[in-house]
């Protein structure tokens, strides 16, 4: 066998191992509710929760049950309803969501990196 291959082998055999990432399978059930708050008593292996209007501590409970949290966020639209609708820029917000009078698109062309920062409403 070849060094090359030997000591490449011998590298994957001590390489750090990648992290682990939760991915859902089959059998996962799901609840999904945007209201708040969150009722944390249905039994499901999964939640989708609204990230804004649930606290780090519906998450937590969650958690404690054994449950799986995905927070919902609207990425690529403005609503004038969420804690960071004041740190969007006027200048990137677009036309209006057809049937949703408090949502506007982000009108991404126009916005610049340091605008991008609350458009992707960094956590």
């Amino acid at each position: 066998m070849p060094l090359g291959l030997i000591l490449f082998v011998a590298g994957l055999a001590f390489a750090p191992s990648a992290p682990a990432y939760w991915t859902p399978n089959l059998l996962d059930t799901f609840q999904w509710d945007l209201q708040a708050p969150v009722p944390t008593s249905v039994r499901a292996s999964v939640y989708d929760i609204d990230l804004f209007d649930n606290s780090a501590s519906v998450v937590a409970r969650l958690h404690s049950q054994r449950r799986h949290v995905i927070c919902y966020i609207d990425v690529g639209s403005w609503e004038n309803y969420r804690p960071d609708a004041s740190s969007y820029p006027k200048k990137i917000l677009g036309k209006p969501y057809p049937g949703y009078p408090d949502e506007r698109y982000v009108d991404t062309p126009r916005s610049t990196r340091s605008d991008s920062s609350a458009a992707v409403r960094s956590l």
